[in-house]
């Protein structure tokens, strides 16, 4: 919801995770959430292959993204 109380998690969708070992070189894709999100949804995205990296990049191609809370697990090799 947002401040005028209108439900605006449709937004979430189109999204992109990449990881990189860098900051300025965050490109190995990790997975995608197509959407559209619901009220309330928990996301969860495990990559599918297992790729190295120390940077997380949440990018989306279109209008706005909206996220109130985001948690990265990884593990060490």
């Amino acid at each position: 919801m947002d401040i005028y109380g209108i439900d605006t998690s449709d937004r979430l969708r189109d999204v992109t995770i990449t990881v990189g070992l860098t900051e300025s070189d965050v490109n190995t894709p990790c997975g995608v959430f197509a959407g559209p999100g619901t009220l309330s949804q928990v996301v969860d995205i495990d990559c599918s292959s297992v790729p190295k990296g120390r940077f997380v990049k949440i990018s989306k191609t279109t209008k706005i993204l909206t996220l109130c809370e985001v948690e990265v697990f990884g593990y060490s090799a």
